[in-house]
């Protein structure tokens, strides 16, 4: 992904949220919840799901980044 990924944060009603997937890949952008001054007051998960058999994911020829991946080259700020 390119771009910005923010948690919505309700002050009045707390949002649960789950994003769940294989790869959460962020290539150049962000991963925003919460910030310093208004920490995210639900909960955020980011489940990862796979087995060891599942095909990995190579960024290169020298980089191999598995099957259950979690990546961001961007930035991320998570406060909460």
């Amino acid at each position: 992904m390119n771009g910005r990924l923010t948690f919505l944060n309700n002050a009045t009603a707390p949002l649960n949220l789950t994003i769940h997937t294989k790869i959460f890949y962020i290539r150049a952008g962000e991963l925003i919840i919460g910030n310093q001054t208004n920490p995210y007051n639900g909960i955020a998960m980011i489940k990862l799901y796979g087995t060891p058999n599942d095909v990995s994911l190579a960024y290169s020829l020298s980089v191999m980044g598995g099957n259950k991946i979690l990546a961001v080259l961007g930035s991320a700020k998570l406060y909460g």
